[in-house]
């Protein structure tokens, strides 16, 4: 298969600024300098991408003092130490010799892999002829949603992003690439209830070891803060009012972090690993010792002053593509004269980017709906709650839902695309069914659409879409069945539904999920494949529209045209004096695999079609052979979303002459989905039959398989051991003879019949 056209235009430079802001900037933007010296437009790829990576060495260390490190074309720039030179030869044997990388592994993956990608959008620019040209590419984004640039804890795995340039195809990996950071902030949207007193009531039990309360200590009281919201470097307090059967022992307040990351696998997609950190913390006795020091008088005793770092992220309810979500709590460790343990109590606060003036309790509206309770920022939709998907919210009837009273199943889902095939305005179908006397609230009827590729040993998620549809009290579902029809986004300019990739076996396809739980609970109710096919125009490359002649020796092709129609049929004209010809159609897949600063790719050729010329020379050809395109196949891809997908076709032709000798002609083509305008041909040339070395034996009755179903399109004539079995069991073809019977004279040789008893059947007569 020939490779691309050449390119004459070149990348002179690519300015992307240093830092987004999610408060200040709602789009993505670089400017690009181009220089093309030829008579020819060109094309020009920007990609901004958004990635998890392997930490290194270098992500631990403080960044305060140091230079930015800067990132060429390809690979890190490395500040290399200067080696004293050796003269003498026994010191340079004596040198150990440096480790190579091993065999298809590149050098910059040795440091750096990629765990997964959630950010891969692509802006297309168009290169005009005879000149030096500036371009700049914008993306719109949604910021707030971004996780931000940085190791997701200490040691961790690090979210990057980068902007990558490229003229070339995407497989050669001829781009130029530039990193920068997103910063995530959050302001929260007011009235908020974390403006307010934080107050939690307190009525624990300590030590008493059994269900009955015999010789327990009681702690009851309250734990309150100021409000509930505060900017990374503020000091709050933490007051509590506590009642203890014993006199207090220790106290310790402590800034706890919790962060929750997925790492998606092929079995379990939502899976999420859990980091808690303590972020800072102070005793007691800390704390006292401090006002000592300091000369301050303690109004209140029972009182800690905590202090949040600077380095902190903000609270993160959500990121796009679930990556992280970081959540803080107030933890208050008391301990009680006597109890070896301590007794744990939890303050959820939040951290924000922007200082909120504490208010009185008393000014808080009676109704609490009235405020927003959420981590939501000013730039969030107030009625978008999905947010919450990760969470396991008690559903609203959850006593009566533990009584077994009623419960909401999931019957059926369904998802409808257009005739073509194509997910444009397509939506979800979601049946449910209400088993209860009386109405109920659906507490969270979570959906998830997604892409999924699966190149070699690697996997990973393309598109990602959620919706979670809630209900309350006055949209309570009746008892019955019940369907919910959830809008897809792909009937606006999210998704270019024209240059996602279709589907393709086991490498590509599409899922659409639902369930009545959290995502990290990882139980789908109810999972639906999709199948998305891709629309492409048969005459959309001009280089394959005119005719083609190849000549080889003695032998070569002709063809009209190389642009054909999948379904109908490729002609092509064989010229020489051969003894016989052989036509293969090969499918060849490029299928992407994301890396850090090189992207690899996984190679998948296979025959789809295959034409052989008869030992009867009166059943060929005048002019030109014909080879039938199978229906099913997908087009040529050139551009597919993400860059999944290079998909391209060949014909492969070998005529053979009198003496043996055998030419290969590979000849690419273009396979669309419009007409191609061209005839049927005159002449089909049916399948060659196996000949009697051919046929296959049949096995015995114990070694026949309890149930078995036969394509009446793959077998013509039934096996002979059919009719042992019922006949509502299998699918028989009424134009097809009855199984022959074995002779009387061979009642003792029942194990195998003869070989003149044999039907022809299996493998080598099944269409390729």
């Amino acid at each position: 298969m020939s490779g691309p056209s050449p390119i004459f235009a070149r990348i002179l430079s690519l300015e992307v600024p240093r830092r987004f802001v999610s408060a200040d900037d709602n789009q993505l933007y670089a400017t690009v300098t181009f220089d093309n010296d030829s008579d020819l437009v060109h094309s020009a790829q920007v990609v901004f991408r958004g990635y998890v990576r392997a930490p290194l060495k270098a992500d631990e260390q403080p960044q305060d003092g140091k230079k930015e490190r800067k990132v060429d074309d390809h690979q890190d720039r490395q500040e290399k130490k200067e080696e004293p030179v050796v003269t003498d030869s026994k010191k340079k044997s004596m040198q150990k010799p440096k480790k190579q990388p091993s065999r298809g592994q590149q050098q910059g993956q040795q440091e750096r892999s990629i765990y997964y990608e959630f950010l891969h959008e692509q802006i297309w620019l168009l290169i005009d002829k005879q000149g030096r040209v500036s371009h700049e590419a914008f993306l719109d984004v949604w910021l707030p949603r971004f996780p931000p640039s940085g190791p997701i804890y200490k040691g961790g795995p690090v979210v990057e992003y980068s902007c990558r340039v490229s003229v070339d195809p995407w497989y050669q990996n001829h781009h130029v690439e530039q990193t920068f950071e997103v910063v995530r902030t959050l302001i929260l949207k007011q009235p908020h209830l974390a403006a307010y007193p934080n107050h939690i009531k307190v009525n624990r039990c300590v030590d008493h070891g059994s269900v009955f309360h015999k010789q327990c200590k009681p702690v009851n009281g309250e734990i309150w803060t100021e409000k509930g919201a505060y900017v990374p470097g503020e000091k709050f307090k933490v007051y509590w009012r506590l009642a203890y059967s014993d006199t207090l022992s220790d106290a310790k307040v402590s800034l706890i972090k919790t962060v929750k990351f997925r790492t998606p696998e092929p079995n379990s997609p939502q899976l999420v690993t859990i980091k808690v950190d303590t972020v800072s913390s102070i005793s007691l006795a800390q704390q006292r010792e401090k006002d000592k020091k300091e000369d301050k008088e303690r109004k209140e005793e029972n009182c800690v002053a905590l202090a949040i770092p600077e380095d902190v992220p903000v609270t993160m309810a959500m990121t796009i593509f679930n990556v992280l979500s970081v959540k803080y709590d107030v933890l208050l460790q008391v301990k009680v004269g006597g109890h070896k343990e301590f007794t744990d109590f939890t303050l959820p606060v939040i951290v924000t980017s922007d200082f909120i003036e504490p208010r009185p309790l008393k000014k808080r509206p009676a109704n609490k709906n009235e405020l927003f309770a959420r981590a939501i920022d000013v730039d969030d939709d107030s009625a978008d709650d999905d947010d919450t998907d990760g969470e396991v919210e008690e559903h609203p009837d959850s006593d009566a839902l533990r009584r077994n009273d009623f419960s909401i199943e999931v019957e059926n889902l369904a998802v409808a695309t257009r005739a073509d095939g194509q997910l444009h305005n397509a939506y979800a179908e979601v049946h449910l069914l209400v088993n209860s006397h009386v109405a109920r609230s659906l507490g969270g009827l979570r959906l998830l659409f997604s892409g999924e590729c699966r190149a070699a040993e690697q996997w990973y998620e393309f598109l990602r879409y959620k919706a979670i549809i809630n209900t309350n009290e006055a949209t309570a579902l009746s008892p019955g069945q019940h369907v919910i029809k959830v809008a897809l986004p792909f009937a606006d300019a999210q998704y270019d539904t024209n240059i996602l990739a279709p589907s393709l076996d086991d490498d590509i396809r599409y899922l659409c999920k639902v369930t009545l739980t959290s995502w990290e609970a990882n139980a789908v109710q109810y999972e639906r494949e999709v199948f998305v096919d891709r629309y492409v125009d048969t005459w959309a490359k001009k280089e394959y529209t005119p005719p083609y002649d190849e000549e080889m020796g003695a032998w070569g092709v002709k063809m009209r045209q190389r642009n054909f129609q999948r379904g109908m049929w490729i002609f092509a004209k064989v010229t020489g004096d051969f003894a016989k010809v052989r036509f293969h159609l090969v499918q060849r897949r490029r299928l992407r695999q994301p890396g850090v600063k090189l992207d690899d790719s996984f190679l998948h050729e296979r025959i789809i079609a295959q034409l052989e010329s008869p030992e009867d020379r009166s059943m060929w050809p005048t002019t030109e052979w014909a080879l039938q395109i199978p229906a099913y196949v997908q087009p040529s891809i050139e551009i597919a979303y993400w860059n999944v997908l290079v998909l391209s076709y060949a014909l492969v032709v070998f005529p053979r002459g009198q003496d043996g000798h055998e030419h290969q002609h590979t000849i690419p083509l273009w396979i669309g989905t419009t007409d191609d305008k061209l005839e049927p041909p005159e002449i089909i040339i049916p399948p060659a039959r196996p000949g009697p070395g051919q046929m296959v034996r049949v096995p015995s009755a114990e070694d026949l398989p309890e149930f078995e179903v036969w394509d009446r399109e793959e077998v013509k004539l039934q096996p002979w051991w059919v009719e042992r079995f019922n006949r509502d069991t299998y699918t028989f073809d009424e134009g097809a003879p009855p199984p022959p019977k074995p002779r009387k004279e061979d009642k003792s040789q029942t194990a195998y019949p003869k070989e003149e008893h044999m039907p022809v059947y299996g493998p080598q007569n099944r269409p390729n």
